[in-house]
């Protein structure tokens, strides 16, 4: 038999492909969690190896976050030997904030927190209407009083991100200008 395919299978592809595509994310999923700091029965919203330090950065999450049944976690450092864990009681879905902003092309996303004197924000920055495109993800940590330039870690590859599925989870951050001095809708 030669020529075009037949109908069913157009739809075998299809399916295939899709089941393909599952099984890949999913896959990728298991391995961000094998190599994050999050435990077996937290999923991986955020992860990353911090430059040439070889700490990691992990945002874990577990239960029900909508309902505030459940618990987020920033970790910071490595397997073993965690030099940040936040929050370090409570759900933690209302000690963080959100924020996001996206035009044509551009998308940028944050997950926030303060810590004492100090503000951590986790990002996930995607650049593509100029050339080349920048795609950056990492952590920025500043002081709260004073004039300290805040200091910025960049991830490196591989970084695994789904910050943009805490949006209507977490509290918007009226302060962050991403927001542009509003919040959307929930």
């Amino acid at each position: 038999m030669t020529g075009r395919p037949s109908k069913p299978s157009r739809f075998c592809l299809a399916i295939t492909l899709s089941v393909l595509a599952a099984v890949s994310d999913c896959s990728q999923a298991q391995s961000s969690a094998k190599t994050s700091l999050c435990r077996a029965d937290e999923s991986v919203f955020f992860n990353c190896t911090i430059g040439s330090h070889h700490k990691m950065v992990s945002l874990c999450g577990a239960g029900d976050l909508k309902q505030r049944s459940g618990h987020l976690r920033y970790r910071f450092g490595r397997h073993g030997r965690i030099e940040l864990s936040y929050p370090q009681a409570g759900n933690g879905v209302n000690d963080f904030k959100y924020s996001h902003y996206s035009r044509y092309e551009v998308e940028r996303t944050v997950v926030s927190f303060t810590n004492g004197d100090y503000q951590y924000r986790l990002f996930d920055d995607d650049e593509s209407d100029i050339a080349p495109a920048i795609h950056r993800q990492g952590i920025e940590v500043s002081k709260l009083r004073g004039d300290d330039t805040p200091t910025t870690l960049y991830c490196r590859a591989p970084v695994y991100s789904k910050l943009q599925t805490l949006g209507r989870t977490l509290p918007c951050d009226r302060d962050d200008p991403l927001n542009m001095g509003s919040c959307p809708a929930r």
